[in-house]
This record gives structure tokens, C-alpha cells and sequence, in this order.
């Protein structure tokens, strides 16, 4: 793992690559080097290398008169203290091909340990991530830093131990200040590992692999060591924690890390915390910076909800120049850079200081050395339950920039729109989104307050389908990724689902608004491929309908073995549908309009009984007799500016089609029992209500 070195080291490395080399050598993305090869990977800011390139010169005099004896350069003014280049964008990592003679010379001239790597072996074939520390799937063995001593970190690996004194050493022989204990990070590149002899050889704590992101595909991959690293671990009482190789690139791919990772850790005994590993070249940029947070935000807000203690894992440089948003604050920070003493600034718990590390048990040509600066008596076992309390969308917002403040019961939304991002905090019936600008809902959030309980809420998405029910302001939706919102279903929790009903409905394209829903109900569509395009959610006291800015029908049903069930209204169903009940009884009434609703059953051995209006009951309650046809008719001035359409579902037959001014709703002379009814008083000439 090659983070930003000191200016010696990569010094050395330009010096040596001008030295052996006429040019660079450059190859394409699938072209992996020879065995024949090695890598030398140096980075560091661009105007670092600009400047020290215009120092290099041919003579090996001239050369050794740059260069001191302990590694650094004599003519301090020719590269820019790192602070001073701390905002500038580090350059690319650069590659250069060596032989395995000019790599042997390398070691000999300056003390740097360069590697080869063997592109041969499957098993992390397809593991499309390139950082630091992959290229083209293949782990990279890196040079190492030269420290004060001018001896590399491999060289000086049983330098890495602990003095007569029981204090941890660098590689130059000096007290690692605050270091507890040492440990080591692995994945399937490590091997089949021996834990019994890593223990025994001073390994306190372990940092396993749990898997990665294909970088093209996005889909997820388990290290194929994982399970036997984490069995043997809590076998043998060694405290674990683990990471995952992010190649997210919007808060959506991170969800799907933080899911995969929480399910992976189904049945295991984490004591670490859980790092998400930001390394992969794709998004290493300052423009990224946001988006970085915000991936972070999802992936360790959400296995913190899973139980477990969230951290990240990065480079110094990548803390320096990409993760500077303040939530990364709120984990454990884990800090790579291989040197005899961590530069890093801020504060962070576990830093990796060579990638080389001799330790028994553990095979190849070293492993990953990391020292804990934290005694790790405050961790606990957590084990996993496979459960993500957050799964869905988590927002970056905070969820209680939607509470209500005045103490008042108070549904608060607000929507994610096409073009136009977050707007504002919409409450109580207030229109959140766009009409007649034909633009989508991509996410929205909803809370609820003044009241005791929740909400909680889900979205049928563009590409995805239904996402996992979200709650109480986080939310639902893909905010970064242009997705249509196509549907949503809206409930209440707790003590506020026993008094009131919250009420919601969609304008949606090529349809305009919807009816009102209410209490899990679907508003939008699905399979039609159309965008809500703003939606209006009301909380209101059990018994209440929203007022349709005019006429409002209100109705409820009496069914076989449920009794009378809550009142709905315009174009909400009353009843049951696939559960082969039998309507038994109705009311109906209107409001918002002069005038009035009449209406009349068929009823099982009966036949058609004389009509009712305005909330009168149709029988038969008590009998155990089935309603098995329906008319309604609008009367005095509401018939002039109003319609009442009508529908049902019937026994063998399903939902009938929608009719209106009297007609008959279900069926008379053929014994067959109507299950529901659907009813909505629309202006006149506005056509029959989309179902």
C-alpha cells in the first residue's frame, strides 16, 4: 500500500527511473507487466515532480551531490514542504518497467526494497480494481520508504517489535509513541495463514478482507479467505475487525457495500471495527471530495446500524487531499503510510507501516504491519446478524432538518427533483416537487412530529423496483443516480398510527394528481414506466378525509368476519380484494358541494333495496348476507358540476371497469358477492379516475 511518501524516498525513485531508463514505458489497462518485471510506483504532487525534475541531471558526481547520505535532498528550496502543497491535486501514480537486474541495483543503490509481482494464479481473477495497491487485478508489492537510518522498512522488518522495555520500535530503532499493540491486515493474497504461530509471534489484532466491488460491473465479491481468517481468529481469541474495497461511485453502490458487508458478517464475532477501504483510483480526485464523504456516510452509517464500530481506510495522501469532510471525524480513522513514523496530523487509531512485515505463520513475501494506538478494552463482540436497520438510501441531510418545531402534529417532507435537487422542507398538505414542468421525483424524505411515533416509508424506483422501507427522515430514492421515483406507499408507527392517518397523493406524468391514499396504500404507478412528479402528504385525526378543494365522497364497508372498517375517500378502496369476503353493508356521503349522493344494493336473497343517501345504511349487518351490486347518483347541484364513478371487485371475475350516473357495479341474478368498493367524485368531463 503506496501512500504520499516523504520527498526523499520518491526522489530516489526519479533519480533511479532517470538513471535506467530513456523514457517511460506506458502500458494499456488489460496489459498486465511480465514476470520478467518489476513496478516502480512513486507519487507525489505534480509541481513536486516538476520542479525536482529540472534537478536531475546525467553526471553520477552531479547526482550524488543532490542526494545526502541519510536520503534527502540537499537543496531544500527545489521541492515544496508538503504543507505547503497540501491543497494541490496529487499526480497520477506513475509506472515504470524495470529488469530484475536494474530491480537488485535499485536495492543496492538506495536501500528501497522494489518487488516483483506475479501476474500467474486465478484467484483474484476479475478483481477489477485498480489503486495503490492493485493494478489490473493483481496485487503490487511497493517500494518501501527509506527512513532517517537510509536502511528500508524491509530490510529493517524485526525492527517492528518491542525494546527490552516492552515499548514498540520503528524501522530506525525509535519508540512508536502511543502504539498498544501490532498487528496485521490480510486478504486471499496472504494464503492459507497459520494464526496459532501469528499469535504466537506478537499478532494482537487482525484486519481481515471481507471483499471488494468490481469496478466495472459494481457487483460485490468475497475475499475467498475471509471465512477461515474469521473462523481462526475467534477460535484462538484474536480480536478482528474487517474491510471492504470500495469502488462506489454514488451513495446508491455504497448502499450495496454496506449490505453486502452486513451480510457477510451474518453469524461472526467482530470486536475491530468495520473500515470501508477508499483507495481505487476511479474516484481519486478533489472534485470527488463530496462525494466521497457522502459515500462514507452511507456505507458506516449503516453497519453502525447493523451494531458494529464504523471506520475508514486510507492513504496519507488521500486523507490529506480527498477525505477533508468533517464527518470523517465521527470513525476511526485507519492511516497508511509506510515510514518510520506516521505523518498524519489528525487523529486516527490503527496506521499501517509496511506491506512487507515479516510474521510467522503468514507465508509470501510479507504482510501488511499495522500498530493500535488504543488499548481496544473499549471494543466489543458484535455479532452479526445480517440485519441493516438502514437499508435503503441514507441521506446526507441531516433527518432532523425535518422535525417539527412547534410542538404541533406535523408530517414534514421534502423531495429530490430532477434539475433542481433538495427544495425546501414542505409540511401538512403543501406541494412538494413540480406540476406542469414535467420534471421527476428522484428521492424524498419524510418525518413526522409533535406526536409520539414514526413514519416510515418506501419508493418503487426507475431500474431498481421497490426499495427497502425507510423511516423518520432519511431518505428514499436514488438522489445522485437520475432515477424516476414511479411510486410510494407511506405508513405511520407507534402511538400516532392509533389516532391518526396520514394521507398522500402523487401527480403523476401523463396523469396529473391521483387520488388521495392513505396508510401503506400505493400512490403512483408501477410497470408503467411514469415519474411522480410531486406529491402532498397530510397527517390527519382517524375519521377525517382530505378536502379536495370541492366535492369529497366519503364511504366505508361492513365485511364478513372484519365488521366495519375505517372510512375512505375519493378513489380509496373500501373492503377487501383477494381475500374472498363478502361485502355486507355501506354509508356514503358528500361534502364540499350543495347537493347530495344516493345509492342502493343488490343484496343476496333480497334483491335491489330502495336508495339511501347522505350516510344512511344499507343493510344488511347481522344477516350474513352478500352485497352483490351497487349504484350511486349524484343529486341537486353536485350532479351539475360533479361525476361519481363507481367500481368493484366480484367473485370469478376481479375489478370491473369503472361506470357512472346510476349505472350498475356488479352483477344481479348470478349469486356472486361484490368484495369492495371503489368510489371518486371527479369535475365533469375529466374522464373516469386512473386505478
Amino acid at each position: 500500500m503506496a501512500p504520499m511518501k516523504k520527498v526523499a524516498p520518491w526522489a530516489l525513485s526519479v533519480l533511479l527511473a532517470t538513471c535506467c531508463f530513456a523514457s517511460a514505458v506506458a502500458y494499456a489497462d488489460d496489459e498486465a507487466p511480465s514476470e520478467q518485471e518489476a513496478i516502480v510506483v512513486y507519487d507525489a504532487p505534480a509541481e513536486e515532480q516538476e520542479a525536482f525534475s529540472e534537478e536531475i541531471v546525467s553526471s553520477e558526481d552531479e547526482e550524488e551531490a543532490l542526494v545526502e547520505s541519510d536520503g534527502t535532498v540537499s537543496d531544500e528550496e527545489t521541492i515544496p514542504a508538503q504543507e505547503e502543497a497540501a491543497e494541490e491535486e496529487p499526480a497520477a501514480v506513475v509506472e515504470e518497467r524495470v529488469t530484475p537486474e536494474e530491480k537488485v541495483a535499485s536495492v543496492e543503490d538506495n536501500g528501497s526494497a522494489v518487488l516483483m509481482f506475479s501476474p500467474s494464479g486465478d484467484s483474484f481473477a476479475g478483481h477489477e480494481a485498480d489503486s495503490w495497491r492493485f493494478r489490473n487485478g493483481y496485487p503490487i508489492e511497493l517500494s518501501e520508504d527509506v527512513d532517517e537510518s537510509g536502511l528500508s522498512a524491509q530490510a529493517e522488518f524485526k525492527m517492528w517489535t518491542k525494546n527490552s522495555k516492552g515499548e514498540y520500535i520503528s524501522s530506525n530503532g525509535k519508540v512508536i509513541t502511543g502504539a498498544k499493540r501490532r498487528g496485521v491486515d490480510v486478504s486471499e493474497w496472504n494464503g492459507h495463514i497459520d494464526w496459532a504461530k501469528a499469535k504466537a509471534d506478537d499478532v494482537s489484532f487482525a484486519i481481515l478482507c471481507v471483499g471488494g466491488t468490481f469496478y466495472g460491473s459494481k457487483k460485490q465479491y468475497e475475499d475467498s479467505e475471509f471465512l477461515y481468517n474469521a473462523k481462526e481468529c475467534e477460535r484462538l481469541g484474536i480480536p478482528y475487525g474487517v474491510y471492504f474495497f470500495s469502488a462506489a461511485e454514488n451513495v446508491y453502490q455504497a448502499w450495496q457495500e454496506a449490505n453486502y458487508t452486513i451480510q457477510m458478517l451474518k453469524g461472526r464475532k467482530v470486536t475491530l471495527p468495520v473500515y470501508y477501504d477508499l483507495e481505487w483510483e476511479g474516484v481519486a480526485s478533489t472534485s470527488n471530495r463530496t462525494m466521497l464523504a457522502n459515500i462514507s456516510k452511507v456505507f458506516c452509517n449503516a453497519v453502525k446500524a447493523a451494531g458494529f464500530k464504523p471506520g475508514v481506510y486510507a492513504s496519507l495522501s488521500w486523507w490529506s487531499y480527498y477525505l477533508t469532510d468533517s464527518c470523517f471525524n465521527n470513525w476511526d480513522r485507519w492511516v497508511a503510510q509506510y515510514y518510520s513514523r506516521c505523518e498524519y496530523e489528525g487523529s486516527y487509531r490503527l496506521w499501517q507501516c509496511s506491506s512487507t512485515a515479516k510474521v510467522n505463520g503468514i507465508g509470501g513475501s510479507g504482510v501488511d504491519l499495522n500498530f493500535d494506538f488504543t488499548t481496544g478494552s473499549q471494543d466489543k463482540a458484535v455479532t452479526g446478524s445480517g440485519n441493516n436497520p438502514l437499508q435503503g438510501m441514507i441521506c446526507p441531510n441531516p433527518p432532523s432538518a425535518l422535525k417539527a418545531s412547534d410542538g404541533s402534529p406535523t408530517v414534514a417532507y421534502r423531495a429530490h427533483v430532477q434539475n433542481v435537487g433538495w427544495q425546501g422542507t414542505k409540511t401538512n398538505g403543501a406541494t412538494a416537487g413540480t406540476s406542469g414542468q414535467s420534471l421527476r421525483v428522484e428521492a424524498l424524505q419524510i418525518d413526522v412530529g409533535g406526536v409520539s411515533g414514526g413514519v416510515t416509508y418506501r419508493t418503487h424506483v426507475q431500474n431498481v423496483g421497490w426499495l427497502p422501507w425507510m423511516s423518520n427522515g432519511m431518505a428514499s430514492g436514488t438522489s445522485d443516480m437520475s432515477y424516476r421515483v414511479e411510486a410510494l406507499e407511506i405508513k405511520l408507527t407507534g402511538d400516532v398510527a392509533k389516532s391518526y392517518d396520514i394521507w398522500y397523493r402523487a401527480h403523476v406524468q401523463n396523469v396529473g394528481w391521483q387520488n388521495w391514499v392513505k396508510n401503506g396504500a400505493t400512490a403512483g404507478t408501477s410497470g408503467k414506466s411514469l415519474r411522480v412528479e410531486a406529491i402532498e402528504i397530510l397527517l390527519l385525526p382517524k375519521g377525517q378525509v382530505p378536502s379536495s378543494g370541492g366535492a369529497t365522497v366519503t364511504y366505508d364497508a361492513h365485511v364478513q368476519n372484519i365488521g366495519w372498517m375505517d372510512s375512505v375517500a375519493n378513489g380509496m378502496v373500501a373492503g377487501t380484494s383477494g381475500r374472498s369476503l363478502r361485502v355486507e353493508a355501506m354509508h356514503l356521503s358528500l361534502s364540499g358541494v350543495s347537493g347530495g349522493i344516493t345509492y342502493r344494493t343488490h343484496v343476496q336473497n333480497i334483491g335491489w333495496h330502495g336508495w339511501k343517501s347522505h350516510g344512511s345504511l344499507t343493510v344488511t349487518t347481522g344477516q350474513s348476507l352478500r352485497l352483490e351490486a351497487s349504484e350511486i347518483k349524484l343529486t341537486g347541484d353536485a350532479a351539475n358540476k360533479y361525476d361519481v364513478w363507481y367500481r368493484a371487485p366480484i367473485q370469478n371475475i376481479g375489478w370491473q371497469g369503472w361506470v357512472k350516473y346510476g349505472a350498475m357495479a356488479g352483477t344481479s341474478g348470478l349469486s356472486l358477492r361484490m368484495e369492495a368498493v371503489h368510489v371518486a367524485v371527479t369535475p365533469q368531463g375529466s374522464g373516469a379516475p386512473v386505478a
